[in-house]
């Protein structure tokens, strides 16, 4: 088993949980529709390389940042990062693997994935 490192920066209280995904079962694969309010993370599925639109909003007023990370490789591509209401598409080029979409919000926000 691979060790791991956590750094958490909080001004406060804070509480959280960590999984670790073993099998391919919760990996969606695109296209796929999300959604949530505040903090989250989307686990998808590329099964060849291909471009990927992301289909991203918000509603909040605060940041809305999203980074797609390759499981694989380490690498990470910032998808948005903006502040307040957002409403946007972004394309990006991906291998074929499984990734993490790490979603920081403090409102609604909605993420569709699917090929341009």
């Amino acid at each position: 088993m691979d060790d791991y490192l956590l750094e958490i920066q909080a001004d406060g209280n804070w509480n959280g949980g960590i999984r670790l995904v073993e099998t391919d079962e919760g990996f969606d694969p695109v296209p796929s529709n999300h959604s949530g309010t505040g903090d989250g993370v989307v686990f998808f599925e590329q099964a060849t390389a291909a471009f990927v639109e992301f289909s991203a909003s918000h509603t909040g007023s605060s940041n809305f940042i999203v980074w797609v990370y390759d499981i694989a490789s380490d690498d990470r591509d910032l998808i948005v990062n903006e502040i307040g209401l957002f409403s946007g598409v972004q394309v990006e080029a991906l291998m074929a693997g499984q990734y993490v979409i790490d979603i920081t919000a403090d409102g609604a926000w909605g993420l569709n994935l699917s090929r341009p």
